[in-house]
């Protein structure tokens, strides 16, 4: 009786230290960016080692963009 008691202590200890651990977990991107697709839902294990992103981050620090306006536009554009 004793040593079940002690079992389920230890798994309360146990649960009580994952929650800890959890509730101070972050997770932070290399660099600034979008994130723009999330592979993983709320629950979900996360493991470095997977073959496949969880999270796909868009840099998005600089654009270089080619376009054909007529002059008559010209002072329709804007940033």
């Amino acid at each position: 009786m004793i040593n079940n008691q002690a079992s389920v202590r230890l798994a309360e200890l146990d649960l009580t230290q994952a929650h800890n651990d959890l509730t101070q977990a972050v997770l932070l991107a290399p660099t600034a960016g979008i994130l723009v697709n999330v592979a993983v839902n709320v629950g979900e294990r996360v493991v470095q080692d997977s073959t496949s992103p969880s999270f796909v981050l868009a840099d998005v620090s600089s654009y270089l963009l080619k376009v054909e306006i007529d002059e008559i536009d010209i002072g329709d554009l804007g940033l």
